[in-house]
């Protein structure tokens, strides 16, 4: 980035991220003047877009350092912490650091994404692209002296095969909540496909997050499918992310790892139900591997509880003690919240076996008080998914005061 015989350039992998200041011969030749830092982080050797420990980063790269036309600001990404930095720039080149604000956008894991940067002189609007949604894009208004201010608008970005629908508003009980749906564009996930979803809601915000129908589960001899779901929950939000069942077919083989960040004041739920496979084809736990993860954690880093079902039919019948024990559908649901308090609600769903006798239920208090867990086994699969549905009515009822909506999908 050249202004009158100087360059600027960022040091994107310093966790304490810098602006390097050249100045510009006559032959083109570059000498270091001052290491500027930016009041933000990088994201050091951290890959965030591979998940790689150590590796080259090139996704802080083009846009991340940009000047306004009239040469007076300067601004630059801190893809670290997910924040802009702005400055005022001298006659001489130097550089004075004006303002640092984050994006807005919640980090996930060890970095942020904020990679480029393009700025709108005629509406002051500085647009923040990122590399992990939903919100890709985020705004913020630069005031003349180059003072910044976070904007709530975010723009999402998708990507085939993976398609969002527009929000709908489904429960009168909650009108301000907005449900979701996740649609594949095709019958299902296959060997090599690697499915990212991210979601971040806001502080205050709420949302019910689903999927159109069963995820089902290819064939995969050469490789393997993954999806990896990442959910961060602000203080006061409600996210409930319950898709509908996973369905494995022959020699399948998932993994499916579930981040979830969530503020001590956010109200999640986490629903998952796996079935033996096609049923009516004589597939039941003939799949290669079945490999889900759920971790959840604070906005510190520190882990709450972390929960793994690995089923491999090579290996042992799923159906034998201390698996599954004699059944073929395992459905999981699991719950954070501070008020009520997780005991009381355990005492709620311990009523749950009761109403349904074909199902094998137990329920727990997870760790710091922080919620509770239920794990429920049976067959056939409807018994297991209404189970479910009714553990996530007295849920809400107790949690968010109103019952679970019909969705009425199948």
């Amino acid at each position: 980035m050249s202004a009158a015989g100087h360059l600027f350039s960022m040091q994107t992998n310093e966790v304490k991220n810098v602006i390097i200041h050249y100045t510009r011969g006559a032959d083109g030749g570059l000498t270091e003047v001052e290491r500027i830092p930016t009041g933000g982080a990088g994201s050091g050797v951290y890959k965030p877009v591979s998940g790689q420990a150590s590796a080259p980063n090139a996704f802080e790269a083009a846009g991340s350092v940009i000047l306004t036309a009239d040469k007076r600001l300067l601004f630059t990404t801190n893809g670290g912490d997910n924040s802009v930095s702005s400055f005022a720039l001298g006659a001489d080149g130097k550089l004075t650091l004006v303002d640092v604000k984050r994006t807005g956008n919640i980090v996930d894991g060890r970095s942020g994404t904020a990679k480029s940067l393009a700025f709108s002189p005629t509406t002051s609007t500085l647009y923040v692209l990122h590399s992990f949604g939903p919100d890709h894009v985020r705004l913020m208004t630069v005031d003349p002296d180059g003072k910044l201010t976070a904007r709530d608008e975010g723009y999402t970005v998708q990507r085939a095969p993976l398609h969002v629908y527009r929000p709908i508003h489904l429960d009168p009980g909650r009108p301000g909540l907005a449900f979701v749906f996740l649609q594949q564009q095709g019958a299902g996930l296959v060997q090599g496909d690697r499915y990212r979803v991210g979601v971040t809601r806001a502080p205050g915000a709420a949302v019910h997050l689903t999927t159109q129908a069963a995820t089902k589960i290819f064939s995969a001899r050469d490789n393997f499918a993954s999806q990896l779901v990442n959910l961060c929950v602000g203080a006061g939000a409600v996210l409930e992310y319950v898709p509908d069942p996973v369905v494995p077919f022959r020699g399948s083989r998932l993994f499916q790892p579930t981040c979830v960040t969530a503020d001590p004041e956010a109200t999640v739920v986490l629903g998952e139900v796996l079935l033996p496979g096609r049923v009516a084809h004589d597939e039941e736990h003939v799949y290669d591997l079945f490999w889900s993860e759920l971790q959840v954690g604070d906005p510190t880093g520190a882990a709450l509880f972390a929960d793994t079902l690995r089923l491999r039919p090579d290996t042992g019948d799923p159906r034998s003690a201390g698996v599954l024990g004699g059944f073929d559908v395992v459905g999981s649901l699991s719950v954070l919240c501070g008020e009520p308090r997780p005991s009381e609600v355990v005492g709620l769903l311990r009523e749950v076996p009761a109403s349904c006798p074909a199902v094998l239920a137990g329920v727990t208090e997870l760790p710091a008080a922080r919620g509770v867990a239920v794990r429920l086994l049976g067959h056939p699969s409807r018994a297991v998914t209404g189970a479910l549905h009714l553990a996530w009515d007295r849920v809400r009822s107790a949690v968010l005061g109103v019952p679970a909506p019909d969705l009425r999908k199948g």
